[in-house]
């Protein structure tokens, strides 16, 4: 899965994923801050395609409609492109980790 790089890459009502590494998606929310008492739906979210509704600049998190589970907050780095990384698109990465 491709990670988002940018807050912009999250535009209203595109579809993205939840990668389903918990320990990574887990970490990078509570690094921007997001309190632990939703990490239960944060958990339930791994692996699903999810919806972006909103996201905030001043925080770099982004809300996303999750079906079965309701909208929660994730961070930036908790969520990738829904489609794979295409094989010409290697040096994406190092995009990544130059606008951090």
């Amino acid at each position: 899965m491709m990670p988002l790089c940018t807050l912009e890459e999250a535009e209203e009502y595109s579809i993205k994923v939840i990668p389903h590494d918990k320990l990574s998606v887990l970490a990078a929310c509570h690094a921007r801050g997001i309190q632990k008492d939703k990490d239960d739906l944060r958990i339930q979210s791994l692996g699903k395609a999810v919806r972006v509704l909103e996201t905030d600049k001043t925080d770099s998190t982004i809300l996303c409609r999750v079906p079965t589970v309701g909208d929660i907050w994730f961070a930036l780095e908790a969520v990738a492109h829904l489609r794979p990384r295409p094989a010409q698109d290697m040096v994406y990465l190092d995009r990544c980790s130059v606008q951090r």
